[in-house]
């Protein structure tokens, strides 16, 4: 049976996978949100013309 220390290091490594996990998909949805903004600035000024 594993002791009590050896099973905590092994939960402690498994949250920081998820986090970076959870980090990396945060930071994902951010650039996604920040290029859809831009596409649809772009796409708004080209349609007032200002291309």
């Amino acid at each position: 049976m594993e002791r009590l220390t050896e099973r905590r290091a092994k939960e402690v490594s498994r949250q920081k996978k998820r986090n970076k996990k959870d980090l990396l998909r945060v930071a994902g949805y951010i650039v996604g949100l920040i290029m859809w903004s831009i596409c649809l600035l772009g796409i708004s000024d080209f349609v007032a013309g200002g291309w």
